[in-house]
């Protein structure tokens, strides 16, 4: 089988019934969450084993190029989403907002997300080698494989690629955890060596937020390079519309998989309801951020299918004073009983019910959904009970409640996150915590999240985040890290431990009690992981998509259906 059929074969394997979705009537496969599963494939991440090297294999031998597809693709697809993030779409200037949609489409990472959950496979890189003491990491490169400006990828360009992402100067965010690890980056013949002043368990997920881009270009247009960037992924960048449109065109030469048409626009329409119209219509071929009333309106288009994928992805309420020490004391969060109390105030199965319409689970420990290895899935999430809610107020001396600032935004990784703010702001009102919610503008919202703004003030950030268990826990509870989200040094130090540790069962002990510590001090108050849905129009047959951070990747992997012999409607504007 090519190299480029993997993903359909991938798709349409039997998994178990309770992590199959429905979709349209019939059921494709949600994705294992093992990161180590393979299913008989031989494309599967291998964890560090303690004291001896680990091994990751690529999926066909380096240099393996894609067929080319039977005709040269044509037509166009038109996509609409929320947002297309800050368009600059420089990969080393990352913010991991919806700028990683037009970043990993036309760029092509070390390793890419696998379309099964949390399973990376080899891109750029046929396999990677840890060395015993977990120092070293040794990718063997891909030959022959072509930027878009026809340049061949080096491990020189890969050198820089990296340099550029953990570079303190462009204060990276996806990148941020990697500059603080590395400690230097080697190339030798067709092999980067990464090498880090302490193991990292979770270096690949890392790498795999960093796009590869040619020196020579990347130098030549300096400032400008992300007005329009040179990547190595299966889609070449061609225009951008401030605030309105991205194009992008099909790269025939792309190692891995050319998709089936050959233009691809990603459409800004902030608006749920005027998506949903554009794919009505036809206007639209494909809609991301599927919300709210949307859902049944594509379930029962008979033209329509509602495309699901189990979610990594959660959404949960911070505590703005306790992301640092410095504003814990005298906070009226800092008291564990206050923090169960708004776990009590909420009712996820309403929550799930009437802004997800069914279509999501409710969560019980921070920074891990259900399901997710390593973590005590014995844990439930904190019964809805508004009196004993009341109870614990009362108890940690505030009988008459308080009044607090509630913030949020909308995400095109959790659709309906405002509308869930607001109804906790009510479910807390009810228990005599008085509030105001205030909706932002994403990029405003991190921007004063980053820079603690609301610590000292008890205000609550109702945020999604990772739900990855290792892989979230270590950045969420890190002080070193961009975004903190909750203080404590026991914690912080459990979190950088499993980081660390190359033994697979000691790490999974380590996260166990990790998990359970988080959901006994309410680190935060997990809420629901919704599902990450997108409506498909009549032309597309259907998509496996590979979500990563919430994001949806992979638009090379659309199935068209046929249309005989007749004129394919791809064609039309």
């Amino acid at each position: 089988m090519a190299q480029h059929d993997k993903w359909t074969q991938w798709s349409r394997r039997p998994v178990p019934r309770r992590r199959a979705l429905t979709i349209g009537g019939s059921l494709v496969a949600a994705g294992a969450f093992a990161a180590a599963c393979g299913g008989g494939d031989d494309t599967k991440t291998t964890a560090p084993s303690s004291g001896a090297a680990a091994t990751t294999t690529g999926a066909a031998p380096a240099g393996t190029q894609a067929a080319a597809p039977a005709k040269a693709p044509t037509g166009k697809i038109t996509v609409v989403m929320a947002g297309l993030g800050t368009q600059d779409y420089d990969p080393a200037l990352d913010k991991n907002s919806a700028e990683v949609i037009v970043n990993a489409h036309a760029g092509e990472a070390l390793a890419i997300m696998g379309p099964e959950k949390n399973v990376y496979i080899p891109g750029l890189a046929t396999k990677w080698t840890t060395a015993p003491d977990g120092l070293s990491w040794i990718f063997d490169i891909r030959k022959d494989v072509k930027f878009h400006d026809l340049t061949t990828v080096t491990p020189e360009d890969i050198k820089f690629s990296i340099e550029r992402f953990t570079d303190p100067a462009s204060k990276p965010v996806s990148g941020a955890r990697l500059a603080q690890l590395l400690d230097g980056i080697q190339t030798t013949g067709e092999q980067v060596t990464l090498k880090l002043k302490m193991p990292e368990a979770n270096l690949i997920p890392m790498i795999a937020s960093c796009q590869i881009t040619p020196k020579a270009a990347v130098q030549k247009a300096g400032a400008d390079f992300g007005k329009k960037p040179v990547g190595a992924g299966p889609f070449k960048f061609v225009s951008a519309t401030k605030d309105s449109d991205v194009t992008l065109e099909v790269f025939e030469g792309h190692y891995r998989k050319v998709a089936p048409y050959k233009t691809l626009v990603l459409r800004m329409v902030p608006e749920v309801t005027t998506r949903l119209a554009a794919l009505q219509t036809g206007e639209a071929d494909l809609m991301l951020g599927v919300s709210g009333p949307a859902i049944p309106a594509i379930e029962g288009n008979s033209k329509l299918k509602l495309n699901q994928v189990e979610s990594t992805s959660m959404n949960g309420i911070v505590f703005a004073d306790l992301v640092n020490k410095d504003t814990w004391t005298g906070s009226k969060w800092a008291d564990v009983r206050v923090r169960q109390a708004a776990a009590h105030a909420i009712d996820q199965k309403q929550l799930i019910e009437k802004i997800y319409f069914k279509k999501g689970v409710p969560v019980a420990i921070p920074w891990a959904v259900p399901g997710i290895p390593g973590i005590d899935n014995t844990l439930k999430p904190y019964e809805y009970n508004p009196q004993k809610a009341k109870e614990l107020l009362s108890a940690a001396g505030f009988p008459n409640g308080f009044e607090i600032q509630i913030y949020t935004y909308n995400s095109g990784a959790m659709p309906g996150n405002v509308d869930c703010a607001q109804a906790i702001g009510g479910y807390l009102e009810k228990i005599g915590i008085k509030n105001t919610v205030n909706p932002m503008e994403y990029a405003s919202f991190l921007e004063n999240q980053r820079a603690k703004k609301w610590a000292g003030t008890g205000a609550l950030m109702v945020v999604v985040q990772g739900g990855r268990a290792g892989e979230s826990f270590q950045p969420s509870l890190s002080q070193k890290g961009s975004t903190p989200y909750y203080y404590d040094a026991a914690l912080e130090e459990l979190a950088d431990k499993q980081a660390i540790t190359a033994d697979p069962k000691e790490r999974e002990k380590i996260n166990i009690e990790l998990s359970r510590k988080l959901y006994e001090q309410v680190a935060n108050v997990p809420l629901v992981s919704s599902n990450y849905m997108q409506g498909l129009g009549d032309r597309i047959k259907a998509w496996v998509p590979r979500m990563k951070g919430g994001f949806d990747l992979g638009m090379e992997y659309i199935e068209l259906k046929a249309y005989g012999a007749g004129p394919s409607p791809l064609g039309r504007g």
